[in-house]
């Protein structure tokens, strides 16, 4: 019953402080909270919690939500402070080629998929590579997205991830699996969120009672 009336508490009363897109992307009005969608929130705080109760992410970590039931042309990536019940950065985000065009319609944890995986994950170290700048992601859920460090699924930047294009067309370009986003703000994104925080994406066909956590880390 406790942690039912926190869920409610953290469910209101967010607001947004800042939009990730505003660099490249065209003016637009604020995110409200209730355009998130209920589902993807849900679960990913409940996570949230399961991590906390762990130790694997440090108290005051950040949740960042990828809602994959949107279209790749939506802003559909969030980074929520859950303590202080803000939505932090908000920006578009790439789904994997093989996932589907305009909408991640499949995901895989398999290698060489070159589809994106849904799950929890907690974010890792940076590093400069082929991508540039970029964030290394564990996957926490055997069978659901534990190959994630083995594929090289990793937050970066890539030109494709327009939001111009985005706004013109409906949909952005597509990764190997990895959640990309525009170029303009991926260091002020990957610094946000880098060294263990949550990171959850969301999909459609995500089961909600496989909130079991993989506990070899």
């Amino acid at each position: 019953m406790v942690f039912i009336v926190l869920l409610c508490n953290l469910l209101t009363g967010f607001s947004v402080t800042a939009s990730a897109s505003a660099p490249p992307a065209r003016p637009k009005n604020k995110i409200t909270w209730n355009q998130l969608s209920p589902a993807a929130l849900q679960i990913g705080l409940e996570g949230y919690q399961q991590l906390l109760r762990l130790k694997w992410i440090r108290p005051g970590a950040l949740l960042t939500l990828i809602d994959l039931s949107k279209a790749s042309g939506e802003e559909r990536l969030y980074v929520i402070d859950p303590v202080h019940k803000k939505i932090l950065l908000h920006t578009i985000v790439a789904h994997g080629r093989h996932s589907g065009s305009r909408y991640a319609d499949h995901v895989s944890n398999l290698p060489s998929s070159y589809q994106s995986s849904a799950g929890f994950f907690i974010t890792k170290e940076t590093y400069n590579g082929k991508n540039g700048y970029s964030l290394r992601l564990q996957g926490l859920q055997k069978g659901i997205n534990d190959q994630a460090l083995a594929r090289g699924i990793v937050v970066h930047g890539a030109s494709y991830v327009d939001p111009v294009r985005a706004q013109q067309t409906g949909w952005v370009g597509r990764s190997q699996g990895c959640p990309a986003v525009p170029v303009a703000i991926h260091k002020q994104l990957i610094d946000l969120i880098k060294d263990e925080n949550c990171l959850f994406i969301y999909h459609p066909t995500y089961n909600a009672n496989s909130l079991q956590l993989a506990l070899g880390r």
